[in-house]
């Protein structure tokens, strides 16, 4: 289960979830939407969809906030392996603010689970021009790459998620994946990366536990969050 409490806090240090604490019991209710949405918790991905719905339809979330708020819900059905609904809601929050990186991270992840590979190297890509420093997005396209037989770019790829400084809560597990696929094809420039052995238990565990929850200022750059976060 994610610190739901210091990312909620660390969205609001950062800009990201506006407003003071709430002066009417209906405001209260909409901030503990917002916080429920946005905690990252695995464990409660049912109870986010929901809080995530309420936030959308309230009409009182800003267009940050909104994006972030359909990032959140899209994470929350990935995990609960509905598929066709986070990519509509990453679809969506896209439409609302497409300079965040999150959403085109996040539903690249989607893709690779699907299969569906060459949408994984197109919105990894666009991730990349917002952000060339997400780690994640390195790791999920050299996956694609990797399956499509594409082993030079692969490479390419795993190299850099290594060579670059972890960023967000899944810098550790793109870093893991990137060191271990790269024992299976070969070309390692960098095999230590910048934070060699940090997250040994996911080495060679393709799911990145942290999608969604990539950064604290994940309810926007876009709205954002990662593997988002908005």
């Amino acid at each position: 289960m994610r610190a739901a409490n210091w990312l909620y806090a660390a969205l609001i240090a950062a800009g990201f979830v506006t407003g003071q604490l709430a002066s009417t019991p209906a405001l209260a209710d909409h901030d503990a939407d917002v916080k429920n949405c946005f905690s990252g918790d695995d464990d409660r991905a049912a109870e986010r969809v929901t809080a995530c719905t309420r936030v959308i339809e309230s009409g009182k979330a800003n267009t940050h906030d909104l994006a972030g708020a359909y990032n959140w819900r899209g994470e929350a059905h990935r995990i609960l392996k509905q598929y066709e609904l986070a990519l509509a809601d990453y679809a969506r929050s896209i439409e609302i603010n497409p300079d965040s990186v999150y959403p085109f991270a996040n539903r690249a992840e989607v893709y690779r689970l699907q299969g569906k590979f060459e949408l994984v190297v197109q919105d990894s890509t666009q991730a990349i021009r917002i952000d060339p420093a997400l780690n994640a997005s390195y790791a999920i396209r050299g996956m694609a790459y990797e399956k499509m037989g594409d082993l030079a770019h692969a490479r390419e790829d795993f190299n850099k998620a290594l060579s670059l400084p972890v960023k967000g809560n899944d810098g550790a597990w793109a870093q893991d994946i990137a060191r271990n696929h790269l024992q299976s094809i070969g070309g390692g420039d960098n095999p230590g990366g910048n934070n060699a052995g940090a997250n040994p238990g996911n080495a060679g565990n393709d799911q990145n536990p942290n999608a969604g929850n990539r950064a604290p200022d994940a309810g926007t750059n876009a709205g954002g969050n990662v593997l988002m976060n908005k």
